[in-house]
């Protein structure tokens, strides 16, 4: 599901190259990162091999990314 997501998420940042900002491009390529193995896909592949259900553990790992930003200093 997550390698389906990824090439989604390239084929639509190809398809937007000629239409949006390279900032908003860039959006993209955080987005792609995330969905890598060793970032947010791995955290939920762990947990799942630890015996999470799927939504559970996607869920776990969303919250606890979500709190670590609420965390950081926002200066703007």
């Amino acid at each position: 599901a997550f390698e389906h997501a990824k090439a989604d998420l390239i084929r639509t940042c190809e398809s937007l190259v000629d239409q949006v900002s390279q900032d908003e491009l860039a959006l993209f390529d955080v987005y792609i990162h995330m969905l890598d193995e060793a970032n947010l896909a791995g955290e939920v592949l762990a947990l799942i091999a630890e015996g999470q259900w799927a939504a559970g553990a996607l869920s776990r790992v969303i919250l606890s990314h979500m709190a670590h930003f609420a965390e950081m200093h926002d200066p703007y």
